[in-house]
Formats: structure tokens, C-alpha cells, sequence
């Protein structure tokens, strides 16, 4: 009969075996985990990054937009990502008024009132639904595609973002009328772009004035990270 080796403590060479086996997994499985998690760290500090200098420069375009008209796309790097901000494109008015200027609430899955939300709140979005800071207060049911959240921008706040979905999210403000309250959004996760939504009762005389749309792309490794696209009217 074969006899199996013990050590001092009676346990077989077997037992031995199996016990570093099964915590080896153990290791691994724990190892994955955390490395996982600190990619997902990474991601959405990067997202909150890249919508920070997406901001920062298309202020800078709408604020000194002849500099960028008829001088072609401007690429920036910094913070070891991409910045390219497209030539300010003159539109015509009818393609605004479609993108930007003609409001119908059943065109948004969605619209929030900026003046609801608490600073700190974040819209979430599933691949079932859209949820306000967690997955126990839902909004709304995702019924349809390209999902489109309107946010009314009726008080002066930041609005936070995470985009869970396998689908892309567009987010547009909507302006009752000048834009007198500012609001900034940021990206923690997913794809989001980003549209300031004009109304026409902006532009005094759609004629007599030029509108310019400016887009600014940020990219890191090859992969968009956030895409903001705004209008600037010119007398």
C-alpha cells in the first residue's frame, strides 16, 4: 500500500499542495482586483481632467475667436493628452436652429433643472436607466438611442457626470434665453459629449450676425476622452 509523506502536524505532501494552490489563487484573484480598481481610478481622473482643459480652452476660443478663424485646427498638448481645437466653422442658420437653436422637450430621454440639484449630486447613467447619485433613486427608463439628457441651466452650479452605459451620452444646456448662469459639468466615466444649446432668441437678427461652431476634442493614447461643442454668434 502506498504510504503518503506527513509532516510534523500530520498533514500529507498532498494537503501541503493543495493548500499553496488554493491560496495562490486567492493572491491572483485579489491581485486582479486591485489592479482593476486602480484603473478605474485612473480612467475617471483622467476623464475629469480632460473636461477641465476641454473647458478651459473652448472659453478661450469663445473669448478670442478671430484668432482661431482662418488659421486652421490648433493642437495642444498638455498633461499628456491631446487638445485639438477644430477652426471655428461658420454655420448656416438653419443647421443651427436644428442643433442648437430649436428646442422640443420630446427630442431629450431627460431634462434636469439645474436649480433641483445640489452641488454635489451626480447624474448616473446605466444601461437600464438614469439615476441621481445612486442606483436606488431612479429617473427615468432608457428607452431609446443616442441618449440625450437636456440640463436646464436655470442657477449657476457644476453638475457631475458618470456614464456606466455601453452607449455614448449627449448632454446639452438649455438656455432660456442669454446666458446669464454659467454652469460647468464634469466627466467621471463613459462617453459624454457635451452641446451648449442656444436659442434663438440669442441672435437679435439671424441675418445680420455670423454663427461659428467650436469644437474642442481631447484625446489621450489615440482615444477621445471628451468632445465639447459650442456656438459663438458675431455681430
Amino acid at each position: 500500500m502506498a504510504k503518503f509523506l506527513k509532516d510534523e502536524n500530520g498533514l500529507t505532501l498532498i494537503e501541503i499542495i493543495i493548500s499553496i494552490a488554493i491560496l495562490g489563487i486567492i493572491i491572483v484573484s485579489f491581485s486582479s482586483l486591485f489592479v482593476s480598481t486602480i484603473k478605474n481610478n485612473v480612467s475617471a481622473e483622467e476623464k475629469l481632467i480632460a473636461n477641465q482643459l476641454a473647458q478651459k480652452y473652448i472659453e478661450e476660443v469663445i473669448g478670442n475667436i478671430d484668432d482661431y478663424i482662418k488659421d486652421g485646427d490648433t493642437t495642444i498638448h498638455e498633461n499628456g493628452m491631446i487638445i485639438t481645437i477644430k477652426e471655428p466653422e461658420a454655420v448656416k442658420a438653419e443647421d443651427y436652429e436644428y442643433e442648437s437653436g430649436s428646442f422640443n422637450e420630446k427630442d431629450y430621454l431627460y431634462i434636469f433643472n439645474v436649480s433641483d440639484l445640489e452641488e454635489k449630486d451626480k447624474i448616473i447613467i446605466e444601461n437600464n436607466g438614469i439615476y441621481l447619485n445612486s442606483d436606488s433613486n431612479f429617473i427615468k427608463a432608457i428607452t431609446s438611442y443616442p441618449i440625450k439628457i437636456g440640463i436646464r441651466c436655470n442657477s449657476e452650479k457644476t453638475i457631475n457626470i458618470e456614464n456606466n452605459s455601453e452607449k455614448y451620452v449627449n448632454i446639452y444646456k438649455i438656455y432660456s434665453g442669454i446666458k446669464d448662469n454659467k454652469i460647468t459639468i464634469n466627466v467621471s466615466n463613459g462617453e459624454v459629449y457635451i452641446y451648449d444649446n442656444i436659442y434663438d432668441n440669442t441672435i437679435a437678427n439671424i441675418h445680420k450676425n455670423r454663427v461659428y461652431k467650436i469644437k474642442v476634442t481631447v484625446e489621450k493614447e489615440k482615444k477621445t476622452l471628451v468632445e465639447l461643442v459650442r456656438y459663438k454668434t458675431i455681430d
